[in-house]
C-alpha cells in the first residue's frame, strides 16, 4: 500500500511566535502525540488526522481516466488543514503512467498541491492513498479533487475513478475537461443508467488555528536629487509567506499626498505561497517644490485581517526647476 507520509507544522506562541516543523508516520484516524521542548519547557500537543468528507456509494462504473479527459470531485471540508485524498481506483490496459492527483480551488485555475503515483500501483478495484503536501483550506468552501493521467485511451487503457448515482454526496459535483484541464463542464452521461453522479472520494485533515495567509512586501523607493516634476518609476512586491494552499486577498490603503502616484494594482484576490510574488509597477511625477525633501510610506494591508499589514518607507529630494524651452 502507499505509505502515508504526513509534514505539520506546529506553530507555538511564548512571547514570541515559535515556528516548529515536524514530520513523521501517521495512520488514518490515529491521534498524533507530539512532545515540544523549548526554554525547558514542553508543550503536549495532540493533532488528529481525521476523515472529514467522503462519497463512498459506487454503481459499478468508473469513469475512464486518460490523456485526453480529466476529471474531478466537488467537496467542502469541515477541517482546515487538508491532508491527503483516498480515491476508489481501477486499472485497464496501462502500468507505465503517471497518475496525477491535484486540489484545485477553482478548477480553471493551477494546482493547490498535487502529487502523482505510477499506474503499477493500481492493481484491481481498490481505496489509494494519495499524500501530498498539507495545504490550508477554508471550510465550507467548495475545492475539488482533480485526476489525470498521461497517458491511455477512452476504451482500452485507462485508470478507473468509481461513481455513484442519485446525488450521494451533495456538497459537491462530478466534472469532466477535454481540454487539459483548462475548460470544465458538469458530468452529463446522457443515459439512464447514470445520473447526478459523484465520485468516490474521501479526505482527511485536521484543524490548525495558526494556519492562514501572511503578508509579505518588498520595495526600495528612494530617489535622490531628482528634477522637480521629472517623472520617476519605481515598483515593490507582495507575496503571501503563509501555510500553503493560503490565499491572501491585498489592498494598498495609503501612500504619500506629495507627488503625483500611479500604481499599476491597487489590490488583488487569491495569492498563494506558490504564485511567488507579484510585482506592481509604480510611477511617480516629483513635486513642483525645488531644493527639498520629502518622505512617507506605501501601507499594504490583508483585506481579511487588518492587523496583518506591510509599510516600504519612501525617501525623495528634489535639486532644481527643469529646465526651460525656448521656442524659436
Amino acid at each position: 500500500m502507499y505509505i502515508k507520509k504526513k509534514y505539520i507544522v506546529v506553530i507555538l506562541t511564548l512571547v514570541l511566535i515559535l515556528t516548529n516543523y515536524i514530520s513523521g508516520i501517521s495512520k488514518k484516524n490515529e491521534k498524533i502525540e507530539l512532545n515540544i521542548s523549548t526554554n525547558n519547557l514542553v508543550f503536549n500537543l495532540l493533532l488528529d488526522d481525521e476523515l472529514d468528507q467522503y462519497q463512498t456509494e459506487d454503481c459499478g462504473s468508473v469513469a475512464c481516466i486518460n490523456q485526453a479527459h480529466f476529471y474531478a470531485q466537488g467537496f467542502k471540508p469541515s477541517l482546515n488543514i487538508l491532508s491527503s485524498v483516498e480515491l476508489l481506483v481501477n486499472r485497464k490496459g496501462i502500468e507505465n503512467c503517471n497518475f496525477t492527483v491535484s486540489i484545485r480551488k477553482d478548477l480553471e485555475r493551477k494546482d493547490l498541491t498535487k502529487t502523482y503515483i505510477s499506474g503499477y500501483e493500481i492493481k484491481t478495484k481498490e481505496w489509494i492513498t494519495f499524500d501530498f503536501q498539507d495545504i490550508y483550506v477554508k471550510p465550507n468552501e467548495i475545492y475539488y479533487i482533480v485526476c489525470h493521467c498521461n497517458e491511455g485511451s477512452i476504451c482500452e487503457r485507462y485508470i478507473g475513478w468509481y461513481f455513484g448515482n442519485n446525488n450521494p454526496y451533495p456538497n459537491g459535483k462530478s466534472m469532466i475537461s477535454n481540454y487539459n484541464g483548462k475548460k470544465w463542464n458538469e458530468i452529463n452521461w446522457n443515459d439512464d443508467e447514470h445520473f447526478d453522479t459523484d465520485f468516490c472520494f474521501k479526505t482527511y485533515g485536521y484543524n490548525n488555528p495558526n494556519a492562514h495567509e501572511n503578508l509579505s512586501c518588498q520595495g526600495n523607493l528612494i530617489w535622490n536629487n531628482v528634477s522637480v516634476n521629472s517623472k520617476l518609476t519605481g515598483s515593490i512586491t507582495i507575496e503571501n509567506i503563509g501555510f500553503c494552499g493560503s490565499c491572501l486577498c491585498w489592498n494598498i490603503i495609503e501612500y504619500p499626498n506629495w507627488g503625483e502616484w500611479d500604481f499599476s494594482c491597487m489590490n488583488g484576490e487569491n495569492l498563494t505561497p506558490s504564485d511567488g510574488t507579484k510585482t506592481i509597477s509604480i510611477t511617480l511625477v516629483a513635486p513642483k517644490e525645488k531644493n527639498s525633501e520629502f518622505t512617507g510610506q506605501i501601507k499594504v494591508v490583508n483585506k481579511n485581517n487588518q492587523d496583518d499589514f506591510d509599510i516600504i518607507q519612501i525617501s525623495l529630494t528634489t535639486t532644481k526647476s527643469p529646465t526651460a524651452t525656448i521656442a524659436l
